[in-house]
Order: C-alpha cells, then sequence, then structure tokens
C-alpha cells in the first residue's frame, strides 16, 4: 500500500515520495538502462578501439561504465545508497513502532558507508594489510601454477565478512522484532546485494578470469555492480512497504 503523502522529515522540511511501485519501477528502470549503456560502451570499446583505453572525444564514454568510479552509474550507486540511509535515520521513529530503534540508525550508518565506499573503494584498501596480516604475499604453494593463482586471490572480503558477521550478530534481537514479510524482504535483499558485492569477485578469481583487459570480465563486473544496485534497490522496496505499513498501523 503506497502512501503519496510520505514524508522524509518533520516540521517544515520534508518531500513528497511517489507512492512505492511506482517509484521502485522508476528506479528498476534507470537501473536497467544504466546497465544497458554499460554494456553498449564494453561493445564499442571492443569493437572499434580493440578494448583499448577511449582517448579524446571518445573518453567521454567511460562516463557510462559501471566500473569507473567518476561514472555516472557509480554516481547514481552511491546516491541509492545514500538515499537509503537518509531514510532510515529520517524515519528512525517511525519505522520503529514496537522494535527497537537503534537497529535503523545502524542500518542508516551502514547505508550512508556504503555510499562512501561506492565511491572511495575503501573495502579494496584493506587487501594489502589482510595480506600482509596473514603473511600470504607470495601465496601457498600447492602445485605447478598454484602460487602464481593464489597470490591473485582478492583477501578483503575476509575483514569485510567478519565484520558483517559481527553487524548480524549485533542485529539479531532487532530483526527477531521485525514483522516476518519485512525480514524475508531484507535477507533477499542482502542476498542479492552481497552476490554481487563479494560472490562474483571470487567467482571471477576461480575461474582465473581476473584479467581486467578482457570483455568477459568487464561482463562479469557489470553484472556484479547490477546485483549491487538491484540489491540496493530490493532493500529500499522493503523499507518503504515496511514503513506504509507502520503508517496504516498508527493511522
Amino acid at each position: 500500500m503506497g502512501n503519496a503523502g510520505r514524508e522524509t522529515g518533520r516540521g517544515a522540511h520534508w518531500v513528497r515520495l511517489p507512492e512505492t511501485p511506482v517509484l521502485i519501477e522508476r528506479l528498476a528502470f534507470v537501473i536497467l538502462a544504466i546497465v544497458a549503456l554499460s554494456v553498449f560502451q564494453e561493445i564499442v570499446r571492443y569493437a572499434v578501439y580493440d578494448g583499448e583505453p577511449y582517448e579524446g572525444l571518445s573518453s567521454s564514454l567511460s562516463l557510462l561504465d559501471v566500473d569507473v568510479e567518476d561514472s555516472i552509474p557509480t554516481w547514481f550507486a552511491s546516491m541509492q545508497l545514500a538515499a537509503i540511509g537518509g531514510l532510515l535515520l529520517t524515519w528512525k521513529r517511525e519505522l520503529a513502532g514496537v522494535e527497537r530503534t537503534y537497529g535503523w540508525i545502524l542500518l542508516g550508518v551502514v547505508f550512508v558507508g556504503l555510499s562512501i565506499d561506492e565511491i572511495a573503494s575503501v573495502h579494496e584498501r584493506l587487501d594489502r594489510p589482510t595480506r600482509s596480516l596473514l603473511d600470504i604475499e607470495g601465496g601457498v604453494v600447492m602445485g605447478d601454477g598454484a602460487v602464481e593463482r593464489f597470490s591473485g586471490l582478492p583477501l578483503w572480503p575476509i575483514p569485510v565478512a567478519l565484520s558483517m558477521i559481527v553487524l548480524l550478530a549485533t542485529l539479531v534481537p532487532f530483526l527477531r522484532n521485525l514483522p516476518r514479510a519485512t525480514l524475508w524482504r531484507f535477507v533477499i535483499a542482502g542476498a542479492v546485494f552481497v552476490s554481487g558485492a563479494i560472490g562474483l569477485d571470487m567467482l571471477q578469481w576461480a575461474t582465473g578470469s581476473s584479467s581486467t583487459d578482457s570483455f568477459l570480465y568487464n561482463l562479469v563486473t557489470t553484472v556484479e555492480e547490477a546485483l549491487e544496485m538491484i540489491g540496493a534497490l530490493l532493500f529500499l522496496r522493503a523499507v518503504l512497504l515496511h514503513h506504509d505499513e507502520m503508517l496504516r498501523l498508527t493511522t
């Protein structure tokens, strides 16, 4: 049940959002367009420029690349995450109902952090210190060629996974008090997001598709970024539906 008069703040500072289905449909269309344009520019780069970096006026095509930090897709993904974080922090009391407010605040901070990471790639900066801490700079000898392959394994998922475990443990009481429908929507959204953020990186390494100068690699990266945006969209939908339900119960 959508609410065309949904407020994002108190007093005179508020904005109206479209009804939930309409907003989600519009954002889904934007994501589809972003992914399609990113694939298009990859086709152009490999069909016209033989996979070489763009030069001159053609360099503007990189603005469509989902795997480039200073690009339109990255800006959109970051703004999407920041918007979710902002809604969670603004609506914390309206969303809480009988649940614990701390969970919504913590989730809001996490999404703001994810928004920053989308631009600054903080998670990738964890790879080198993790590799040094575990003392596996050169890999582990497991057979012919195993050292080289293992040394290419991204290790940043280790501290990220540990952080996720701590976060989930902290949120257990909060999650247990959520309506079952909201909880399952969160689980599905989180699974989709994580499969893009971590799962495909590991798949790339496992299949040996780690070369960044191949068309296949860039297609896999596009799918990875698309899953992250879709996961964030599903989480936004879950938040909006939960907010609509809380409004229905209190009016």
